[in-house]
């Protein structure tokens, strides 16, 4: 009789048409952590006089789970396709195979995204979820290493299924710490022009930008749709405490807008641009600060923190308050 061993554990995708309504994973994501879960709420009831529960019913049930890995500059587009929103798709400049995926997420109104049927396991035990849908994302490093990690829910779980067979497994594109750089500049226009020489680790976290629909309903086994959320941002990078890295403290002292990019340029993917095209990651923001933390020491080096928040900029490009481009050679997902 077959175990079912950790190691042989796999994670499949596949991008549904309707939310909710299954279709065959497809793709294999060797990247990352993932830990799924299956989440319950069980009202139990105690009668007068009796000092323990006597009965109990199942109320809710539904999945979730997270996933964590190196910043990889082609995984990042499926949980990216639901946190931010479709991405839109082009070649990158004039290349044949590079492509170039953007994400715009908007500052009102409903997010148009994708969701995903996700199964994992393997050919003695494997279970799946309907209506996959990544509700949170974010990464963090510095010069040792950079990880992305992302939050998922989905609909009940169904145990004991038969994975999809012959799944086309997603290449892997890491990235490492010595391809970053960290720019800060006064207006959006601006973007990618004063560098901060001196960062010594970077964090971002964006939660809670979707939730599930509960209604009462008793042919709706799990939770029927999701709602948009005001999330939760948060940019930190820790900085030598100069007088470039104290700059800062003007910006929060008089409530300035500043736009920060971080950009990472990997492998060379084409060389059709015209010229050279590298695998990149671009993350822009408009921040306003919010949070200073006391000077302390990073590897010898005096270091200061600075904490900022997403703002909207109803004038950066008709209204945003990030922008992500990820270039690599996957043309769909």
């Amino acid at each position: 009789m077959s175990e079912t061993a950790t190691i042989n554990v796999n994670t499949q995708i596949g991008v549904e048409s309707t939310p909710g309504t299954s279709v065959a994973a497809n793709k294999l994501l060797r990247w990352g952590e993932w830990k799924t879960g299956i989440e319950t709420e069980v009202k139990t009831y105690r009668g007068t006089g009796r000092k323990y529960a006597i009965s109990s019913a199942l109320n809710k049930e539904w999945t979730s789970g997270s996933v964590e890995g190196p910043l990889d500059y082609n995984a990042l587009i499926y949980p990216l396709n639901g946190a931010l929103g479709t991405g839109v798709i082009a070649a990158a400049l004039a290349s044949v195979t590079a492509k170039t995926h953007t994400f715009t997420p908007p500052i009102s109104g409903n997010t148009t995204l994708k969701t995903f049927t996700m199964e994992q396991g393997d050919s003695v035990r494997a279970h799946k979820c309907t209506y996959g849908l990544f509700n949170g994302w974010g990464y963090k490093g510095s010069r040792d290493e950079f990880t992305f990690n992302a939050d998922y829910i989905g609909q009940l779980t169904t145990d004991g299924i038969t994975m999809t067979g012959s799944p086309t497994a997603i290449a892997l594109a890491p990235s490492t710490g010595n391809q970053y750089n960290l720019w800060m500049d006064t207006t959006s226009g601006a973007l990618g022009t004063t560098q901060l020489t001196r960062p010594v680790s970077v964090e971002f976290s964006m939660s809670d930008i979707y939730g599930p629909a509960w209604f009462i309903n008793r042919s709706m086994t799990s939770w029927t749709t999701h709602i948009d959320l005001a999330p939760k941002t948060s940019f930190k990078f820790k900085v030598e405490a100069d007088a470039a890295g104290m700059g800062p403290l003007v910006n929060i002292r008089a409530g300035d807008t500043r736009y920060l990019r971080l950009e990472a340029q990997g492998n060379q993917i084409a060389a059709d641009g015209p010229g050279a095209i590298f695998n990149t990651f671009s993350h822009d923001m408009a921040v306003k600060f919010i949070k200073v933390s006391p000077w302390d020491d990073e590897d010898g080096i005096y270091v200061i923190e600075w904490e900022c928040q997403l703002i909207e900029d109803p004038a950066w490009s008709t209204g945003l308050a990030q922008k992500v481009i990820l270039t690599n050679s996957l043309t769909a997902l």
